[in-house]
């Protein structure tokens, strides 16, 4: 089952913003690795999975780089929805 966007931040209730620096780009790291991690492993292209979710390929490439530090939620739940993943495993 899909983490719905209540349920994401009843279980991660502290929002990327409030994270010191060393842990929210870890975190960032993280999140991306296992983004690219799925886009690799369905074959998928970079421009393919922005256009789908509606967000600019470059956004897309920051935020599987580790360089996109205002992620938000949003972006996060769709990227999850899109893969049919849980949201909590890409943290």
């Amino acid at each position: 089952m899909i983490d719905s966007p209540r349920n994401f931040l009843l279980n991660h209730p502290q929002p990327l913003t409030n994270m010191n620096n060393t842990n929210k780009q870890e975190t960032l790291q993280q999140i991306g690795a296992r983004l690219q991690q799925l886009r690799y492993e369905n074959g998928l292209k970079l421009e393919t999975v922005a256009q789908e979710v509606g967000i600019a390929r470059t956004v897309l490439s920051r935020i599987e780089n580790g360089r996109y530090p205002s992620l938000k939620v949003s972006i996060l739940l769709t990227l999850a929805q899109f893969y049919r993943v849980e949201a909590n495993t890409l943290l």
